[in-house]
């Protein structure tokens, strides 16, 4: 018998060729043969075999994969198996509003992009022309659905949210990218960020951010670099980024993007915004001691005024993104849902990372929202089953895209901030997402 990837697949599982062949329905021939066109340097496993493979074994079909080589046209179909077809769907009008609001904003010359414009007193021209891109995409695929913007100038729509409904931060940075364009004499905004003196680069990047809920159930992330076109999109059926010019659909994002992989840290460095110095700043900054949280230790200083959705990027394991040294945590300091919500795909599809919501003895709020809800006013309600999403909690309010809340994402190895979390007897709770939305898949 020859050695092979299948064998040692079939050991983790505690399985034999012999046993695995009635499980396929199929003769102990034919599994040699599959082990040995899996062999090195053999033909990898086509669609129809993978599929009877990962049924039998009882795996996910989109992780086998990770064992074994299959076709690309396999890895396409197999990668999001755990999404229903419309939820692909979903994520495809996701993929194209991102990217038709990325292509608006390049266009623009600077004197159009940082214009103001009707909306939040901050409110610019590039901020409005994302967000009708991405509105107006997301409601021509579907026009019952709920779209709740940042700028807060899209109807709502909210007797549709129960079913479906997205959270759009159509434009974050938009304060860093005003001050850059400023100082441009580039023809449009394109020119400016691609040129080689642009410091809005990685995580300093203009970000637009999509985060979808199906039947009250946090479903994917989709998140855009604009300077770059980078795609970051968190799944049932991938945690995957790659370039828009390549991967512009679910299936080739699967096939030909990159894993987003998050390892455990030492130390407790980590990411908030705490804001720039005047008002704001003092509220935000007192808003971080009342959670008597770490005692009132504040975040390096070059990690204090981070863009919102891409934070979770932070924790990710790619060295090019993320700078030395690497923060433990990330942070949500009272911020409004938009910059954090999509951080959640990230716990809700993976076993990695873990979530603690954090809340003070004294209230403290902005725009008549508390900036830490404790969990009888939260968005989430914990249960036996797991974590649920309560959006009666907020579609009550006139904007519920000004729900706040004060949440920590960690990786569940970091042993220093578990113990931090675990110190704090009253003002914390884990949210434990995994429970609900992750099957207890048979582990190795």
């Amino acid at each position: 018998m020859c050695a092979s990837p299948l064998d040692e697949l079939l050991a983790r599982k505690r399985l034999t060729r012999a046993k695995l062949a009635p499980r396929m329905r199929v003769s102990r021939q034919y599994v040699n043969r599959l082990a040995r066109q899996v062999a090195k340097g053999k033909t990898p496993l086509s669609t129809e075999d993978a599929e009877r493979l990962a049924t039998a074994l009882g795996l996910d079909t989109g992780s086998l994969g990770e064992y074994l080589p299959v076709t690309r046209p396999a890895q396409r179909r197999m990668a999001l198996d755990p999404m229903r077809g419309v939820e692909v769907a979903y994520l495809k009008a996701a993929m194209d509003a991102l990217a038709e609001a990325r292509r608006l904003l390049l266009a623009k010359t600077p004197s159009e992009a940082i214009r103001p414009a009707k909306g939040k007193s901050d409110t610019k021209f590039a901020d409005l022309a994302c967000e009708y891109a991405i509105e107006r995409r997301l409601r021509g695929f579907d026009k019952e659905c709920a779209v709740f913007t940042e700028e807060g100038t899209v109807p709502e729509w909210r007797d549709y949210a129960d079913r479906l409904c997205y959270f759009v931060d159509p434009l974050d940075g938009t304060n860093q990218l005003a001050d850059f364009l400023r100082r441009s004499r580039h023809g449009s905004v394109g020119e400016a960020l691609a040129g080689p003196k642009s410091p809005l680069k990685g995580l300093r990047a203009p970000y637009g951010a999509i985060a979808c809920l199906r039947h009250s159930q946090i479903l994917f992330s989709a998140m855009m670099d604009y300077a770059s076109g980078e795609l970051f999109v968190a799944c049932a059926g991938m945690r995957k980024h790659g370039n828009i010019a390549l991967c512009r659909t679910p299936e080739s994002l699967a096939a030909c993007g990159e894993d987003i992989r998050f390892g455990p840290r030492y130390g407790l460095d980590f990411v908030t915004f705490v804001g720039q110095e005047g008002p704001k700043r003092e509220q935000y900054e007192k808003h971080l001691k009342d959670l008597k949280f770490l005692s009132g230790r504040m975040p390096p200083e070059n990690l204090q005024v981070p863009v919102g959705p891409a934070r979770i990027l932070y924790l990710s394991d790619d060295k090019h993104l993320v700078p030395e040294p690497r923060p433990a945590f990330i942070m949500s300091n009272g911020e409004k849902i938009c910059e954090w919500l999509g951080w959640l795909a990230y716990a809700v599809h993976s076993r990695e990372l873990c979530v603690y919501e954090v809340y003070a003895e004294t209230f403290s709020t902005r725009d008549r929202i508390l900036l830490a809800p404790p969990p009888d006013y939260s968005l989430f309600s914990v249960t036996d089953k797991g974590c649920e999403v309560k959006l009666d909690r907020i579609k009550a309010l006139q904007r519920p895209v000004l729900y706040r809340s004060a949440l920590v994402m960690a990786h569940v190895e970091s042993a220093d901030v578990a113990m931090e979390m675990m110190a704090i007897k009253e003002g914390c709770r884990e949210l434990p997402f995994q429970q609900r939305n992750r099957p207890d898949a048979e582990q190795s």
